[in-house]
Formats: C-alpha cells, structure tokens, sequence
C-alpha cells in the first residue's frame, strides 16, 4: 500500500466502508439468488415474479 493510498483511506469519510461492505455484501447475495433455478428459489418461499425478489434480483 503506497503512502498515497494510506492518507486516502484515513480522509475517507466515516461510514464509508460499512457502506461499501453492506453494498458488497448485497451483490453477492444478488449473484447467489440469480443463479438459483425456480425450484430452488420455491424452496426457500420466494418465486422469481414475486415482486419483492424480482426488484432484488435486478
């Protein structure tokens, strides 16, 4: 890690990193549920026209 990098993370503003992990996170999540076929997704209670998944899986 050079200097510069080092001074860029101590200014980043507070919060920044919970941000970019819970966004990290949540597309990962997204990428697993994507992948799964509608058996799956029933199994677990969701269908992918379900409206609360769909605006998920997007």
């Amino acid at each position: 890690m050079t200097a510069q990098a080092v001074r860029g993370t101590l200014l980043a503003p507070p919060g920044l990193f919970t941000r970019v992990r819970f966004h990290l996170a949540q597309r990962q999540a997204r990428r697993q549920l994507q992948e799964l076929d509608d058996r799956l997704l029933r199994d677990i209670g969701f269908a992918r026209d379900d409206n609360e998944i769909r605006r998920f899986l997007k």
